[in-house]
Formats: C-alpha cells, structure tokens, sequence
C-alpha cells in the first residue's frame, strides 16, 4: 500500500506600503513561497477562491470577479457583481462559488453565491450588524467562519455562522499581526499575517473553536508589508511518493 502526503498550497494577495501588489504561491509543506505576479491588479480589499478543479477566482476592490491563473497570475473579467461595500470574502463549497461583502450605509454583512461563468449573483443571506468583512472560509454547507468587523467595534474578530438559523457566534477577537484565512486540504484553518518575528510576514495555524493563533513559521521571501488581503488554499490531491508510482508502474507491467 502507498503512503500519501497531503502537499499544502496557498494563493495570497499581499498589499502594502514597501511594494506594489504581489499574488504569492505559499508552499505550507516546504515553509517557501515564490512571486507569481508583481504589480497584481484588484489588490485592495480582495478576495481568492479555489473551485475542487483547482480553478482560481478572485473579488476585486473593483467589484468584479475576475478568473485567474495561477501559473501567470494572468486574469480575465468575467462581470461585475452589482453589490458595493467595505471588503469582500470569498470561498467555495464544491464548485459554487461563495461571496460576502458589508454593505455601505447599513452595516448589513450581505452572504451570496455567483455563477463563475457570468458574475450573476444570488443572495442567501444578510446579516446585520457589520460595517467590513474580510476574508470567509466555509466548513460545509452550514457553517461558514468569517473575519469581519462588528459596528460595536473598531477591531476585527472571529466569527462563525450557523446557515440554516444564521445564528452568528463570536469566537475571539483576533490580534492586529492577523489578516487572512481559509481551511487546508489538512482540515486545519489556516492564516497569514505579520510576524512575531521582526520585519517579516508568518503563517499562522488558527484554532476555530478558540481563535487561538499559532505561528507556524515565517515567509521571509516576502517582506515585512503584512498587508494581506486574500488567501485561497489549493483543494488538490495527496501526493504519492515518487517510490510508490514507480512500484505502481512496475506491477502493472
């Protein structure tokens, strides 16, 4: 029998003072990371989704969604969402395609799916109570996690919704280092920030019952900006060792 390894990958926005806007490819298994594209578009208040085909689908500060390559960073717009607001959170479920926005003027965190192939928009659900939403990752169908800014608060924090009753639960405030998140193929929630480290950028593992941050390790390769705005984790295979595909190919022989 073969042995797999789960190989974690993550596509990142970062945006900040020191540069222009950077799409990054995140290597969690190997601690490296390598600059995809410099001078991105859509960078501010973005947000990244991957489909179970590996597809890559941003939310731009424009309000569009727009289709990317993740080898290029090369993109294309497929329409305009026609919704406007403070941040955007993007996420799949399957193969639908999941966004979320707080609207302007009434503080409404608005929950919605798109169809990739027109930008059309359906909304599910509204939550009241948000003036920004930054980045979501969904757990199944029903429970969705989401970093948002309460209009009680001047701070972001942690929280999870219940779909079916949308009944919203706080879990923890999060630290200013703390920016960016989305579950891995690993079924751990994962995170990119600034650095305990001084002058560098880190990621961070998160636990989503206490919102606990755990630094994992450091991106050097990246800087000291910390000015993420999106993270998308890969829903890729496992990976077999190369030993084992060899072995496969001979016994089929």
């Amino acid at each position: 029998m073969c042995n797999s390894t789960q190989h974690l990958i993550g596509y990142a926005i970062n945006y900040g003072p020191e540069g222009p806007n950077d799409l990054w490819k995140i290597d969690f298994t190997s601690h490296r990371a390598h600059l995809i594209k410099s001078g991105f578009p859509y960078a501010e208040d973005a947000g990244l989704a991957i489909n179970s085909k590996g597809e890559l689908y941003g939310l731009s500060e424009s309000y569009q969604l727009v289709s990317i390559n993740k080898r290029t960073g090369d993109h294309s717009v497929v329409g305009d969402i026609d919704v406007r607001g403070n941040g955007h959170g993007a996420d799949f479920i399957g193969d639908v395609m999941v966004g979320a926005i707080a609207t302007y003027n009434d503080n409404i965190a608005k929950f919605f799916t798109l169809n990739t192939a027109t930008a059309a928009r359906t909304d599910f659900m509204d939550l009241p109570g948000f003036t920004v939403v930054g980045s979501m990752a969904i757990v199944d169908p029903t429970t969705i996690y989401f970093h948002a800014v309460a209009d009680s608060s001047t701070s972001a924090a942690l929280y999870v919704v219940d779909v079916p009753t949308t009944s919203v639960t706080k879990i923890s405030d999060t630290s200013s280092r703390f920016r960016v998140m989305d579950f891995g193929i690993d079924g751990n929630l994962y995170g990119l920030g600034v650095s305990t480290s001084p002058g560098l950028n880190g990621v961070y593992r998160l636990d989503p019952f206490s919102g606990t941050e755990t630094l994992l390790f450091d991106l050097p390769e990246i800087g000291s900006s910390g000015g993420w705005q999106a993270l998308a984790m890969d829903k890729g295979t496992t990976k077999r060792s190369l030993l084992c595909c060899l072995l496969s190919c001979f016994r089929r022989s």
